[in-house]
């Protein structure tokens, strides 16, 4: 991996942070001066935590991935059958429409549960408004300030400090966006889901919650792009399973070659130049490792 040539481009287009890694092994770092240890704005690779959090409280038996979201929410009739694992896979019918109407509605929450939606609908939406009825399901059977479960269950045990997750006018997270932790604490979350749930000799999430959020369920959703429970995978081999965010905010993983990588920084416009990068100079070196 030219490492030079990365940092040159890192620092070309005012990156805030990029870091590397094999393993815990750290390959390769980057911060942008008076930047260093900085909670930045993950945009949608919130959603990807949300994933987290969500495969936890079903292994803790909260709800199941075939609970319907009209047991749990006082939705519109036209709910009907949707589940929780539509909301992950984001196959309810709702769309990116549904989000910008409830935003700008007194109560976000129940302006989506007055959506209607065709029942027979299952085609992938991407899109913030199931993220929120995800957070919003969450707060219904945990009981609780969800985040509090997410600190106990995985934060805290990463020795994650430095975070806010935004909450909405409801008093909810916002489960699509919203989230602001440091490139190191990400990098955390990436080491964690390539150890496929364990971290420091505790098992956080089990392998097999982790195998089922970042398989394909979608395919070519986007851009050519899988896509699973709230995690993006690539149709290639060997397959990077990622979370993406708006303005260049990505989490990236190979986990047939134990790699993680965090890309931060604001990049309007160029959203997926990150991408290009870590293909260029990480994936495509590391290939014959």
């Amino acid at each position: 991996m030219n490492n030079s040539e990365l940092e040159k481009v890192l620092k070309e287009k005012g990156m805030d942070a990029c870091i590397i890694n094999t393993g815990e092994k750290e390959l390769f770092s980057f911060r942008k001066e008076n930047r260093e240890q900085q909670p930045e704005a993950v945009n949608s690779v919130t959603k990807s935590i949300l994933s987290l959090v969500t495969a936890k409280a079903l292994e803790e038996n909260y709800f199941e991935l075939g609970t319907e979201i009209t047991e749990v929410l006082k939705v519109d009739a036209s709910f009907d059958g949707k589940t929780v694992e539509d909301l992950l896979t984001m196959s309810t019918g709702l769309t990116e429409k549904n989000w910008q109407e409830a935003i700008t509605a007194e109560g976000w929450l129940e302006s989506l549960c007055r959506s209607k939606i065709r029942s027979s609908d299952k085609t992938f939406h991407y899109n913030n408004a199931d993220s929120y009825l995800l957070s919003a399901v969450l707060a219904e059977r945990i009981q609780s300030n969800w985040l509090e479960y997410a600190v106990e269950k995985i934060f805290s045990p990463l020795k994650i400090e430095q975070w806010e997750w935004k909450l909405s006018p409801d008093g909810l997270p916002i489960g699509g966006y919203g989230l602001k932790m440091t490139a190191e604490d990400l990098m955390k979350i990436g080491i964690l889901v390539l150890n496929k749930g364990q971290w420091e000799g505790e098992e956080l999430l089990t392998s097999s919650s982790i195998k089922k959020m970042t398989a394909p369920v979608v395919d070519h959703a986007v851009r050519n792009q899988h896509y699973g429970q709230h995690w993006w995978i690539t149709p290639d081999k060997p397959q990077i399973v990622y979370g993406a965010g708006k303005r260049g905010k990505f989490l990236f993983l190979i986990p047939e070659k134990n790699v993680a990588a965090v890309f931060l920084g604001e990049l309007p416009g160029e959203d997926l130049l990150p991408f290009q990068w870590f293909v260029k100079y990480a994936s495509s070196s590391l290939q014959n490792t």
